[in-house]
């Protein structure tokens, strides 16, 4: 018979061990998301520096800006037909 299946001589299910069996289950998940989105936010906030300079060198801030530019030429073009004012 399965182990957690058996009951007790008076028919109930023994209580539950309070012990963890796993790795998973003494971590506690509240406190494991917590900490972790901490700790994400700060390795985010310290490379981020490290990426702008490299995006910078190869000159992806000027084809953002460029594609900016097109998009809201777009936008004026498309309202200046329906007769309103750009937004």
């Amino acid at each position: 018979m399965i182990p957690f299946l058996k009951k007790n001589k008076d028919g109930k299910k023994p209580p539950k061990s309070t012990v963890p069996r796993t790795a998973q289950e003494s971590i506690p998940f509240q406190r494991m998301f917590e900490d972790g989105t901490c700790f994400g936010i700060l390795l985010t906030n310290a490379f981020w520096p490290i990426v702008d300079s490299a995006l910078r060198k190869i000159g992806y801030h000027k084809f953002i800006e460029k594609s900016m530019a097109k998009s809201a030429e777009k936008r004026k073009q498309k309202a200046a037909l329906k007769g309103g004012e750009p937004a």
